[in-house]
């Protein structure tokens, strides 16, 4: 059976679709979410961006060898719109993300910027009970 690439697409947290999948730390699937630890010396300025982009790297590296199955699942779906609150993709965790599932052969899109709202929400991707 062949496998079809995963298509990775970002957006900001209000996408609607059912392809959605938060990786907010808060509220979001913790596996692919960075720690407090690194969101909070971002934002008190104790760190600049190349040294969050090696700090989450670092994380994710850790959650695939730490949760390969759910890693799996995802790369065996056919799209998912990774989300989360920040404003600019260009310093975000979730862009990040999309190129590490890159590299692990998906294919990444960027970011989804407008999106119909009155789109049908389905069953997430992942589900909070049982991870």
């Amino acid at each position: 059976m062949t496998r079809h690439a995963l298509t990775v697409h970002t957006a900001q947290y209000g996408y609607p679709g059912g392809d959605k999948l938060d990786i907010t730390r808060k509220s979001g699937d913790h596996t692919f979410a960075p720690t407090w630890d690194l969101i909070n010396a971002a934002k008190r300025g104790h760190i600049d961006w190349p040294q969050y982009v090696e700090e989450y790297t670092q994380q994710m590296r850790a959650s695939y060898r730490r949760n390969r199955p759910l890693w799996d699942l995802l790369l065996e779906a056919p799209r998912v719109v990774l989300v989360c609150f920040c404003p600019d993709p260009a310093y975000c965790h979730r862009t990040v993300l999309g190129k590490i599932l890159a590299k692990l052969g998906a294919h990444f899109y960027g970011e989804i910027t407008v999106w119909d709202e009155t789109e049908t929400i389905e069953e997430p991707l992942f589900s909070r009970t049982g991870t």
